[in-house]
């Protein structure tokens, strides 16, 4: 439905060393600046980005006043999810599936439950989503829906087992097309389903003695999960502690929690008022990332 599409010139050519970035990834705010300045210029309704590889994907919406609001990786998802979902919503045919990582938004969860979807946590990188449609399209009666994690990547197609910021791109343009106002959409999704707020900060250790003080750090988490539970964190106490690795809990914790998970060195504790903070090594670089999840509307309208 768009037929006037704009490339912005500075990085219309392909080049491997990306001059005009730092890191050419849509999750960082800086690689998306040229793509707002253009935006601005062309008073384009939307502007999107995708990192080199083209499986991640980043968008700015223009708001009321000019200005461009760009969309973190969970909002992103979490709107195609509900569209998605909300599309097929009663339908008998198919026995639909939703996939999502363990650090992803719970939003999706209340999303695919209240549209009666089945949806299911990995643990976090794509092939284990993809791995779950293998496991799915034996049976003719099951069918992928959508597949995300919130650090940008999303799958609306069956056709790969990987994160594809094409199909997002064109999904995110028909969603566009037919709701006029995405932030209203997002809106309204907040106020059926219920309104998750997320962050993520990530602390850079580097060398062999921030490798170290990583590994030593998750294990005394590990080492004083039972004093843990019941202590708080600002103003919330931890209600159940979660470790990924040794498949070990403690507290307030669903029980088929680590159902056909391997074992992963992620922590996470469950906090009071539906929150819920994650602790994992990054796999390619010397971090370890902290993510939040909050509830902060607990009776969403129906």
């Amino acid at each position: 439905g768009y037929k006037r599409v704009s490339l912005v010139p500075e990085q219309e050519k392909p080049n491997g060393e990306f001059p005009t970035v730092k890191f050419p990834n849509p999750e960082e705010r800086e690689a998306l600046a040229l793509s707002e300045t253009h935006a601005r210029r062309m008073d384009a309704e939307i502007f999107v980005a995708t990192d080199p590889d083209a499986d991640r994907m980043g968008v700015g919406i223009r708001r009321k006043d000019g200005s461009y609001e760009l969309l973190n990786g969970n909002q992103i998802g979490s709107i195609m999810c509900a569209y998605l979902c909300e599309k097929v919503a009663g339908q008998k045919k198919f026995d639909y599936h939703v996939f999502k990582t363990i650090v992803t938004t719970e939003l999706q969860e209340k999303i695919a439950s209240k549209n009666k979807i089945k949806l299911k946590n990995v643990l976090t990188g794509f092939k284990f989503i993809g791995s779950e449609m293998t496991k799915i399209e034996k049976d003719k009666k099951k069918k992928f829906l959508f597949g995300g994690e919130e650090s940008y990547g999303y799958l609306p197609v069956d056709l790969l087992r990987d994160k594809d910021s094409l199909s997002s791109t064109l999904l995110l343009l028909e969603i566009l097309s037919e709701k006029k106002d995405i932030l209203s959409y997002l809106n309204e999704i907040y106020m059926k389903y219920g309104l998750y707020m997320e962050s993520l900060k990530s602390i850079t250790l580097k060398g062999e003695a921030g490798k170290q003080k990583i590994k030593e750090s998750l294990e005394r988490l590990r080492n004083t999960n039972t004093e843990l539970v019941g202590s708080t964190i600002g103003k919330r106490k931890i209600l159940g502690f979660i470790d990924y690795k040794n498949k070990k809990m403690n507290g307030e914790v669903p029980k088929n929690i680590f159902a056909g998970l391997p074992s992963s060195d992620v922590i996470q504790l469950v906090l009071s008022g539906s929150g819920k903070l994650t602790i994992r090594p990054s796999g390619t670089e010397p971090k370890i990332k902290l993510y939040s999840s909050f509830l902060s509307i607990a009776q969403p309208h129906s």
